[in-house]
């Protein structure tokens, strides 16, 4: 059976132990509040996807992708260029937590009026939740910025006693929506990157 998976140890379940032996040191410590540390070590398994040791910054500007990408570009890609799967994005690993949140279903509604829905719904709320917040963001920036940051620079600019300050931090704040905007696109993204960051 999978270190640290949701599904107990049973004899049924006995093939699964053979991805025991392929966990990583990175597999087994991995928690998806590390990266909002702001200096992370790079693991030191080659075939261990970056994303895993990113920390906020590479995690939100996509820069854990850069050697791979330029590997791509420079040498082409092989198969044996690919990394690993993490352990939390393992068929193995996502069957465990079906089958536990499903016997959870059946144990509290029955087996007759158990929902596949709903239970998804419970699996996944971690990331719906998240995902929801940051979607929030990425779309009330850019109204906030057109409608009333862009609004009061022009209303700024064609008064003849308007503040050249005011407008400067007008711009800035301008521009600090844009930033913000492509940083929660990006957040987005790397949320479905690592499937158990949130599990």
């Amino acid at each position: 059976m999978l270190k640290n998976s949701p599904k107990k140890k049973s004899d049924e379940y006995r093939p699964l132990i053979k991805r025991e032996a392929e966990q990583t040191k990175d597999d087994v410590e991995y928690e998806g509040w590390k990266h909002l540390i702001p200096c992370r070590s790079s693991s030191k398994n080659p075939k261990t996807l970056p994303l895993v040791t990113a920390g906020p910054l590479s995690f939100l500007t996509l820069h854990w992708l850069n050697g791979y990408i330029y590997r791509a570009y420079k040498y082409g890609v092989k198969e044996s260029d690919l990394y690993d799967t993490h352990l939390k994005d393992s068929a193995e690993y996502n069957c465990d937590l079906f089958e536990s949140y499903w016997k959870d279903e059946v144990a509290e509604h029955g087996a007759r009026k158990a929902s596949v829905p709903r239970m998804i719904v419970r699996m996944m709320r971690g990331r719906f939740i998240c995902a929801v917040i940051l979607d929030l963001i990425m779309n009330a920036v850019p109204l906030l910025r057109s409608a009333y940051f862009l609004r009061m620079l022009f209303v700024l600019m064609e008064a003849p006693s308007s503040s050249y300050s005011m407008q400067i931090l007008l711009l800035v704040a301008i521009c600090l929506s844009s930033v913000i905007h492509s940083l929660t696109f990006a957040g987005q993204y790397n949320c479905g990157a690592v499937a158990g960051w949130l599990t």
